[in-house]
């Protein structure tokens, strides 16, 4: 099942502080795109996958889900002097 880290959900949280109860992010594929694209959405699709982790609510399209049900959603935080900037990676979950 794809997770999030505990980083990755602080940075989530502090990013996105306004977004309503019930609503999250989506990863979905836009019409005619091979790459998912993240979004805010109110509520999920139909048949979107729910994932809650860390007080993060994700929203992954079917075809989303499948790709990304043995990763992890991370962050690593580049401190700069005019803001911090914040770059999100999937990757593998760790075995175990």
């Amino acid at each position: 099942m794809f997770a999030i880290t505990q980083t990755a959900a602080l940075a989530i949280n502090a990013m996105f502080s306004e977004i309503p109860e019930g609503a999250g992010l989506r990863i979905a594929y836009p019409e005619g795109s091979q790459k998912p694209q993240l979004s805010v959405a109110l509520a999920p699709s139909e048949q979107d996958t729910v994932v809650e982790s860390a007080g993060v609510t994700m929203f992954l399209e079917p075809s989303v889900a499948q790709t990304l049900d043995d990763k992890v959603l991370d962050v690593h935080r580049v401190v700069k002097d005019d803001g911090d900037l914040y770059h999100f990676a999937i990757t593998a979950q760790a075995a175990g």
